[in-house]
Parts: C-alpha cells; sequence; structure tokens
C-alpha cells in the first residue's frame, strides 16, 4: 500500500502552486489595502 495520494505528481504540482500564487495574490492585495491612506495624496485646497 502506498502512502502517497491517488493525484497524479504533475496535478499535485500544479494544485501547490496555484496555492502559493493565490496565497502571494492575498498577501500583496492586504499589503495594498494596508498603505492605500498613506498613497493618497492630501488636497492642497484649503491649506494656506
Amino acid at each position: 500500500m502506498s502512502s502517497q495520494s491517488d493525484v497524479p505528481k504533475g496535478l499535485s504540482n500544479d494544485l501547490e502552486e496555484a496555492a502559493r500564487r493565490s496565497n502571494a495574490e492575498a498577501l500583496l492585495d492586504e499589503a495594498l489595502e494596508e498603505t492605500f491612506p498613506a498613497s493618497d495624496p492630501i488636497s492642497p485646497a484649503g491649506v494656506d
């Protein structure tokens, strides 16, 4: 009896890569959300 799953190796690698990309994408989205106020310039109107 084998301890490996029934998923073919190539498919398993594809699934792992997709999971890594999804995680990286989520981390980038979170970083963008956290920095958005700092990247939004202050309007100079009304500043004297």
